[in-house]
């Protein structure tokens, strides 16, 4: 036998062939990619919507942290009312129907210090404005949109 022919000096070393490339991805990964994409995007435009359609809320809270007497928290209750509502609906309303039709919109009951200072909004009595500005701050942010649906 022949030695040389048995030498581990001419062995070759394991060719390893090149690694698979992660690109281009298959058909299935483009189908998901947009699949995906689309998605984003139908939410982007839903949540935009949902922003927009809320503006309203957003300055009535702004205004009703300035807001300093009771006349003037219900000033903001009636413009947020008639931006979320027909104007049919709300601008007949006065005194206790009002306070009915509030009560009703919202899960939340007025309170009977409240419910002084809308009947008295005009009057100089300003000791019961936190407990209306309270509601109104809940009512502003629970009633139903005149649309409906959810956001």
């Amino acid at each position: 036998m022949n030695t040389n022919s048995l030498s581990l000096n001419d062995l070759y070393d394991i060719v390893e062939p090149a690694p698979v490339s992660w690109w281009p991805p298959a058909p299935g990964w483009w189908i998901l990619f947009a699949v995906a994409g689309i998605a984003i995007v139908f939410l982007l435009i839903h949540r935009l919507r949902c922003r927009r359609k809320n503006a309203y809320r957003r300055a009535a809270l702004a205004e009703l942290g300035k807001a300093e007497s009771a006349d003037e928290v219900a000033a903001i209750l009636r413009r947020t009312a008639l931006a979320a509502y027909p104007r049919k609906a709300i601008a007949s309303r006065h005194g206790n129907e009002w306070i009915e039709w509030l009560e009703t919109t919202a899960s939340i009951p007025l309170p009977d210090t409240a419910k002084k200072s809308m009947a008295s909004v005009y009057s100089n009595d300003e000791t019961h404005t936190e407990p209306l500005r309270d509601y109104a701050r809940a009512w502003i942010l629970q009633h139903p949109a005149k649309e409906g649906g959810t956001c």
